[in-house]
């Protein structure tokens, strides 16, 4: 289970979550999904999670999302965290549009290799905001 605070403010909430053990919120059954927890529209979701399940690259999996999703005007940050540490927290602030606005934390036993997880942002660029 999650342990989280959600402090909310007018225009962002900030998380704050301890990884305690495996849950998958994201709606992709995958065996190799130790944790997930979404904070974005679920179309996207799908295709960030798809990603990070093609690749223990973070390069890589910001490319395959950038290539996926074709959205102009974002920007894409994949971070590879070690969520086995149980000193291993989330703290995100997120704004409360969906649109302009992605999140997900996504971790990976993979069937070789070392279990991962990422931290993936996808933000509308400030200039681009109407």
């Amino acid at each position: 289970m999650y342990l989280c605070e959600l402090f909310a403010r007018k225009e962002s909430s900030t998380i704050v979550c301890g990884l305690c053990s495996a849950e998958n919120h994201c709606g992709v059954d995958d065996p190799h999904i130790k944790v997930c927890f979404p904070i974005c529209n679920q179309f996207w979701q799908k295709k960030v999670v798809e990603a990070a399940l093609s690749s223990g690259a973070v390069a890589q999996v910001a490319r395959t999302i950038e290539e996926s999703l074709e959205l102009d005007g974002f920007g894409i940050t994949v971070l590879q965290v070690d969520y086995t540490n149980p000193k291993t927290k989330l703290n995100a602030t997120i704004p409360h549009d969906l649109k302009r606005w992605c999140s997900v934390y996504v971790g990976v036993d993979p069937d070789l290799g070392f279990p991962y997880l990422y931290e993936i942002q996808l933000g509308k660029l400030l200039e681009e905001f109407d």
